[in-house]
């Protein structure tokens, strides 16, 4: 028996009935602490390259893989072969200079094969989703055409705007890459404005360009250092949470950079 099949037991064990309390009253929601606690933890290691507790910190955060995996098995989701199995076929499918035809000579036309294979993927799941939603939408109707004329006028009513509603979703997915939303908020905000440069996105509304170049001609990395926890012993000090100050601020960062691109198409 392998060493993962065991721990799979061990979980399963610790979750069923007659099994450890704590772990039976977990949920998804309730282990994202750990999780992040967990990944935190094992970066420290990484950061030291202290190898024997990186072995030790890697094995925590397998925990909350083989735990989740566990969770989705119970309610009939999927299970932790599924989650293997779906993450190895991508990276075959995503690495076709190795197990294709094809022929890669460095790491910048890897990145930008992946990213290309990516929106493919993308592509083809909005697609799929699309043709589920029309597949739905005509189930509706011919439904609501077996009811009184008023029932049939309100169903269609409601399926323009579903599908309305289905032409405007991906327009985020065209403006900004897709990211984490749970992303530290200075890797979330610094990801966004990655994206604003590197589509030219217009930002006026959204950013002082200007105060930002300003701000960069006077950073080194002990200034940043001590500016961000100044910042954050501040935020301490007025009760202010400033991981989710910072969240809230890109998001909106988005949203207008988003809204003025539609405008500037309408």
């Amino acid at each position: 028996m392998s060493a993962i099949h065991e721990l799979r037991q061990t979980i399963a064990r610790l979750r069923a009935p007659g099994g450890c309390p704590w772990d039976r009253e977990q949920t998804h929601a309730s282990l994202t602490r750990c999780l992040i606690d967990e990944c935190s933890e094992l970066l420290e290691t990484i950061d030291a390259l202290d190898m024997p507790h990186m072995r030790e910190e890697l094995g925590d955060v397998l925990i909350q893989v083989v735990f989740h995996a566990q969770l989705a098995e119970e309610a009939g989701h999927f299970d932790l072969d599924d989650v293997a199995r779906e993450v190895n076929e991508k990276l075959i499918r995503r690495h076709p200079h190795v197990f294709g035809g094809s022929r890669l000579a460095t790491s910048e036309q890897v990145l930008v094969k992946w990213e290309q294979i990516k929106a493919q993927e993308k592509a083809a799941k909005a697609a799929a989703a699309a043709k589920a939603a029309n597949a739905t939408a005509a189930t509706a109707n011919a439904t609501a055409a077996a009811d009184t004329v008023a029932s049939a006028t309100a169903a269609n009513a409601a399926n323009t705007t579903a599908n309305a509603d289905a032409d405007t979703q991906p327009a985020r997915e065209n403006v900004f890459k897709d990211l984490p939303p749970r992303l530290p908020a200075l890797m979330f905000a610094e990801a966004v404005w990655k994206q604003i440069q590197k589509k030219n996105l217009p930002h006026d509304s959204a950013v002082d360009a200007a105060r930002v170049a300003g701000l960069a001609a006077t950073l080194d990395d002990e200034t940043l250092g001590r500016a961000l926890f100044e910042l954050a012993a501040a935020a301490r000090v007025k009760k202010l949470d400033p991981e989710g100050a910072l969240r809230r601020h890109a998001t909106q960062v988005m949203s207008n950079v988003e809204k003025h691109i539609q405008q500037q198409g309408a």
